[in-house]
């Protein structure tokens, strides 16, 4: 039993390296039994833009400076979602600040959604079905690999508590779970939700991004109630 948790906890650490962010955070958030997610749809669809931008922040494609996004380069490997968002930043005529863009992208969120999907069911992630109801298309996923998310959970539940990961896209999931407020995903109890509430507000105090997606989220929110 130890021999074969061991080899799935190899072969999950080595898949993951090659899943994006923006990967992880749908893996972390699909249901098996049914498509539909653990979170709401707001929480959902600011998760993934908010990752994506975090994925070509990492890769150098572009830098967050004084509240605006600046491109570094406008091509990435990534995704064809990653491409997609990085070139229509790369075309605006001037440099615009990050709420701008959080609500712009996502206006197209579902597309993103959509690709990140394919990709994920390419590295055998997901399962996909097309649907159609009158002329309208849309896909279901489906998780698959139920014993990766829960291992990506186990990984994220520990992160928490240590301020440098051995992984760093944990913290970049922490911060996507301390911008939607998703807490129930990494605890149930209420006194559990309050806890890894303060925790996370105390870990992202000086967090300069952190903080500003958080406050795109809070503005996203109110806009949606208005």
């Amino acid at each position: 039993m130890f021999a074969t948790n061991l080899k799935r906890l190899l072969e999950f650490e080595q898949t993951s390296m090659t899943l994006t962010i923006a990967e992880k955070f749908l893996l972390l958030i699909l249901r098996q039994d049914q498509p539909k997610y653990k979170v709401s749809e707001m929480q959902r669809n600011a998760g993934i833009v908010a990752s994506i931008l975090i994925d070509l922040q990492t890769q150098e494609c572009i830098a967050f400076r004084d509240r605006k996004i600046q491109v570094l380069r406008p091509t990435t490997h990534l995704s064809s979602a990653h491409q997609q968002v990085l070139e229509l930043i790369a075309a605006s005529s001037k440099e615009r600040k990050l709420y701008t863009w959080y609500f712009k992208l996502s206006n197209k969120v579902r597309l993103y959604r959509y690709e990140l999907l394919e990709h994920l069911k390419s590295k055998g992630f997901v399962k996909v079905e097309e649907k159609k109801t009158w002329f309208v298309r849309y896909k279901h996923a489906y998780l698959i690999k139920e014993n990766e998310q829960r291992q990506l959970s186990h990984n994220l539940k520990q992160a928490v508590s240590q301020r440098y990961p051995d992984d760093e896209s944990m913290v970049s999931l922490l911060m996507l779970v301390f911008m939607g407020r998703m807490y129930k995903l990494l605890a149930e109890e209420k006194s559990q939700i309050k806890e890894l509430r303060r925790t996370l507000k105390d870990r992202f105090a000086n967090h300069e991004l952190a903080k500003a997606l958080e406050r795109c989220y809070r503005d996203f929110e109110a806009a949606a109630s208005g």
